[in-house]
């Protein structure tokens, strides 16, 4: 019994070690890992296809975004649809559950029930520059439509926060302008309610360009150039599932399954019965807001003759669900974004906002990175089961 027990847990520690060859450090690496993963993949399967298409961009020629889609190999209607680095810097985790699932479920006979749409590094720039935004400051995850009407939407809570989320000047960090920082925050809590402050900051803006969570005035390139091509692949399909990849809301290395509202009960019944034993925020709940313009939701609005399952797969990073956590979270979103704007007083600075602003997205800790490949391992492991 205690060399079956030294055995299991010898193998445990090695595939657990391999897990953490699935991440890396940079957009180039996350790439060619990517396209690498895919190409072995279409030396056997044969209908399989793998392209890109490039991000116009001032800062850089070669910035991309890769899709690769394995057709159902029976007669079957249903597409799923996994997306990454919508939120650039998220992208390193994202592309690393990415290749996982090249590598593990691509060739899995259960895959034939249904096809397979990987979006890679849908904000390369972000990705690629450590930034959550696009080049133009624009929040992808805020500005994805098929309609210009998401740009008129008003959102004067944000309005009445604008001093505080949007600072002028230099970057200076120190232990009394972040404690100043958070009694305003807290004092602006009291006087409404941290789901109000959440709901006002995290729900988009489409006004200040130079703002946080700023959801643009048109659509970016990406989302223009992504609607023919899923409407092109998704002909096929008369069910899609969609599943958008984020990291940093939530309880410290947990998946949250979150969705806006939705009001049709048989959709809603219909993923209740597909994560069952999971919970979902469906965006109605006390600690919760929604927000506009949101990939997973771009993807119905493609296809509104068809139902399609939004949703998004959040792994906490900070604990910020609770009121420190959350304003210790706007904190380091508000200094990342002044720093791009207007710089820092000095080298000190810039280092201590961008270590703060990376572990809130791409953690370095080993535990954290197992434990997130362990739990997306296990709901796919589900999901192609059901």
């Amino acid at each position: 019994m205690k060399n079956n027990d030294s055995s299991n847990g010898q193998k445990h520690l090695r595939n657990s070690i391999n897990d953490l060859f699935y991440y890396k450090d940079s957009y180039q690496e996350c790439r060619r890992d990517f396209v690498f993963n895919c190409n072995s993949i279409k030396q056997k399967v044969s209908n399989a296809n793998l392209f890109n298409f490039k991000v116009k961009s001032s800062a850089d020629k070669d910035l991309k975004v890769d899709l690769f889609h394995i057709p159902a190999r029976r007669n079957n209607k249903k597409l799923l649809i996994i997306s990454s680095g919508v939120h650039g810097i998220e992208g390193f985790v994202g592309s690393a559950l990415q290749n996982m699932i090249l590598k593990e479920h691509a060739e899995n006979d259960n895959l034939g029930d249904y096809g397979m749409l990987l979006i890679h590094g849908v904000n390369p720039y972000g990705f690629k520059f450590l930034r959550r935004v696009t080049e133009n400051n624009v929040d992808l995850n805020r500005n994805c439509s098929v309609s210009e009407q998401l740009y008129q939407i008003q959102n004067n809570g944000y309005k009445d926060l604008y001093d505080l989320l949007n600072p002028k000047g230099k970057v200076k960090t120190s232990i009394f302008r972040e404690r100043y920082f958070y009694l305003e925050t807290a004092n602006k809590i009291l006087t409404s309610s941290i789901k109000t402050l959440r709901q006002a900051v995290l729900q988009g803006q489409y006004d200040f360009e130079e703002g946080l969570y700023f959801g643009g005035k048109t659509f970016e390139p990406q989302v223009e150039l992504l609607i023919p091509i899923i409407k092109d692949i998704s002909t096929h399909y008369n069910k899609i599932l969609c599943i958008d990849i984020h990291t940093g809301y939530g309880d410290r290395g947990k998946l949250h399954l979150l969705l806006n509202p939705i009001k049709d009960a048989i959709k809603r019944n219909s993923i209740e019965e597909l994560f069952n034993g999971m919970q979902i925020d469906w965006g109605d709940s006390d600690d919760f807001y929604t927000f506009t313009g949101d990939f997973p939701g771009f993807i119905a609005q493609i296809r509104p003759d068809i139902p399609v399952y939004p949703i998004t797969f959040e792994f906490g990073t900070i604990n910020n669900k609770g009121m420190l956590g959350s304003i210790k979270s706007i904190h380091n979103m508000i200094t990342e974004n002044q720093g791009a704007h207007y710089g820092y007083r000095n080298e000190h600075d810039e280092k201590s906002v961008h270590d703060n602003f990376m572990e809130m997205y791409y953690p370095s800790s080993q535990e954290w990175r197992l434990k997130v490949m362990e739990q997306f391992r296990n709901t796919m492991q589900l999901l192609v089961e059901r």
